[in-house]
């Protein structure tokens, strides 16, 4: 049988598109191996590190203690996790940033030492991380949260802490807006507190971040680069100061300028802590929204516009860390408001290399830091 040539081509072109899609199906194969492997590794690798790093800070001792927990403040159960190698010891109650910044998985990463001397109490506020998961089948939109509300639920977090553990007073350690949260709280209550400690100290956010524009944009003028886009950022931002997706717009410009040397991979602290649940992942993911993360949090935004100039007079001790590099919370103004600051007594202290959160950043500095004020 003679073929004519029409058909020789048909059948070399179905031959072709054979060999094709067999290639295809191979390769996808190979890639679909090399992708299992790959997870599986870094699975294994994530595993081992939580094995690692849940030894290497584990606390000790027969009165210690390493629980989790939900309790009742202000009508609502909100997740706090405590540490501590003695609980007889003098309570911290630690307050996260943001606002709406858990961090209570991972803020065992720089309390080695603390711990021995301290029982350490983090708390997932009111709209924010397990707290937030455990309640949002019945305030999905935060509608109780409010900084009345955050002070309000501060306070019957340390009566609880100090009938628990026999306390008279707590330390209150506030991170970037957990230091409002617990300045302001100190202010008014104390008779309830023995110490506070603000860590990236907030004192009014407008000049913080006029203070890191003008920074970055004397550096960026200085390395010749185009500043059009930064200054456009900062026009906008002037004229609506409380809009924080434009300051977060101007912090996208300024942010390049401004990195520390040390600087932690809070992403891994994160997968690698022997402490982060399902909870913690799925409240991670929604912060990955920054306008629906605003929008989550709008009850407490109004609060950072606050100015902690109108709180200088404090009764109690008043110890203020700072990261060097810090520049969200710059630290020529916090260096500023302690220098205002009337009590009892205060200190100021800068960890070199650092940002905006120097626990992470440098955890051993932090904690020896944290020592030396506290004894």
């Amino acid at each position: 049988m003679i073929m004519e040539k029409g058909e020789i081509r048909l059948i070399y072109s179905i031959s072709f598109d054979s060999k094709l899609v067999r290639l295809v199906k191979k390769t996808m194969k190979i890639f679909v191996i090399f992708l299992a492997v790959v997870m599986v590794l870094f699975l294994a690798v994530m595993f081992i590190s939580k094995g690692i790093n849940y030894n290497k800070h584990k606390v000790t001792g027969e009165n210690s203690a390493d629980t989790g927990m939900y309790v009742t403040l202000g009508g609502m159960e909100q997740y706090i996790h405590i540490r501590s190698d003695d609980v007889s010891n003098p309570v911290i109650i630690y307050l996260h940033g943001g606002p709406g910044s858990s961090d209570s998985f991972v803020t065992y990463m720089f309390t080695d030492g603390i711990e021995e001397r301290y029982t350490f109490v983090s708390w997932d506020q009111r709209g924010a991380g397990r707290t937030y998961e455990h309640n949002k089948s019945i305030d999905g939109n935060n509608d109780t949260v409010s900084f009345d509300r955050a002070l309000s639920d501060l306070d019957e977090l340390v009566d609880m802490m100090r009938e628990r553990y026999g306390q008279d007073k707590v330390v209150i350690m506030g991170h970037s807006y957990g230091t409002y949260l617990g300045a302001r709280y100190v202010y008014d209550h104390p008779d309830k507190v023995s110490h506070y400690i603000g860590v990236g100290q907030m004192v009014n956010s407008t000049d913080d971040e006029q203070r890191s524009y003008e920074d970055a944009l004397t550096l960026a003028k200085a390395a010749g680069d185009d500043t059009a886009k930064m200054e456009k950022a900062w026009s906008e931002y002037q004229a609506d100061t409380e809009d924080l997706q434009k300051m977060m717009a101007v912090r996208s410009f300024t942010g390049k300028y401004h990195k520390a040397p040390k600087e932690a991979n809070t992403i891994w602290m994160g997968i690698s802590s022997p402490y982060m649940g399902l909870a913690d992942l799925r409240y991670f993911f929604r912060q990955m929204d920054i306008e629906k993360f605003i929008d989550m949090q709008k009850g407490l935004m109004s609060s950072i516009n606050d100015d902690m100039n109108e709180y200088c007079d404090y009764q109690v001790p008043v110890d203020i860390i700072m990261g060097e590099y810090d520049w969200t919370c710059p630290t020529v103004c916090a260096k500023e408001y302690h220098d205002r600051i009337n009590a009892p007594s205060k200190g100021f202290y800068v960890i070199e290399g650092c940002g905006h959160s120097p626990q992470y950043d440098d955890p051993a500095a932090f904690a020896e830091t944290v020592l030396d004020i506290l004894g």
